[in-house]
């Protein structure tokens, strides 16, 4: 397990480094529950993240700013796969399209 120190010191470095979060989520079709989450997502205190959407097919309603990578009919499971492949950072999170992170989220 790692001190408190341990965890700063590897906090310090991420942001040193520069490391991108790559935010996968798999989900069906767009919805108001995506754009809330979206919203979240945009007022995270760390800023260097790239969110990747994974939907049935792609949509006209794509927030600005997300990569969009239409899956078809895939388990979530696989869609995460998919994600995470072209992911281009080196912390991967995944969340589900009703999830509304706090703006710490990816401090903790």
């Amino acid at each position: 397990m790692l001190g408190k120190r341990e965890i700063l010191s590897k906090e310090t470095k991420l942001i040193k480094n520069n490391v991108i979060f790559s935010i996968i989520i798999s989900f069906r079709d767009y919805n108001s529950y995506l754009f809330e989450a979206f919203e979240a997502l945009t007022k995270q205190t760390y800023k260097k993240l790239e969110i990747i959407l994974l939907p049935y097919n792609p949509g006209n309603d794509k927030p600005e700013g997300t990569i969009e990578m239409p899956a078809g009919h895939l388990k979530p499971a696989d869609k995460r796969d998919i994600g995470a492949k072209n992911a281009r950072g080196e912390l991967l999170a995944f969340i589900d399209n009703d999830a509304f992170p706090n703006e710490r989220w990816h401090e903790t």
